[in-house]
């Protein structure tokens, strides 16, 4: 199955980059396979100053493109997962004080979990909507 646009003038956005993904677009394959060969540099991370630092670059067009302000306001994770846990532990620490949180039984499990560890902790009460 082809996912790329059939006009070659229209330019192909590709976000979603889960495991589950598959088959990947020709483009998200070279460019992984290119950013493999460049040596990695991102500020405060290495000692090389001659690269460009991607992550920065792609903060910054992030940050003018939703008009959020600061690059250093987005943050890049391993996954969605990774990414619900850390807004989920860090709203919890946050707030500091127990809360009630609510939530459906069709939740994706790195909503759920989270959830439920942090319920049998007495970090929060939960409440479980039927789906």
């Amino acid at each position: 199955m082809e996912h790329a646009p059939k006009d070659a003038q229209t330019p192909l956005i590709y976000l979603n980059n889960a495991a589950t993904t598959w088959p990947k677009p020709p483009g998200v394959l070279e460019e992984v396979a290119a950013c493999l060969r460049n040596p990695v540099y991102e500020a405060g991370r290495t000692t090389g100053s001659l690269s460009t630092d991607y992550p920065f670059v792609t903060r910054e067009a992030l940050a003018a493109f939703f008009h959020a302000g600061l690059p250093d306001n987005f943050i890049f994770t391993q996954n969605a997962t990774d990414a619900l846990n850390m807004l989920i532990y860090g709203f919890v620490k946050k707030i500091g004080t127990p809360f009630h949180a609510i939530t459906t039984e069709l939740d994706h499990n790195s909503v759920l979990r989270p959830l439920i560890t942090l319920e049998h902790e007495g970090a929060i009460t939960l409440s479980v909507v039927p789906g």
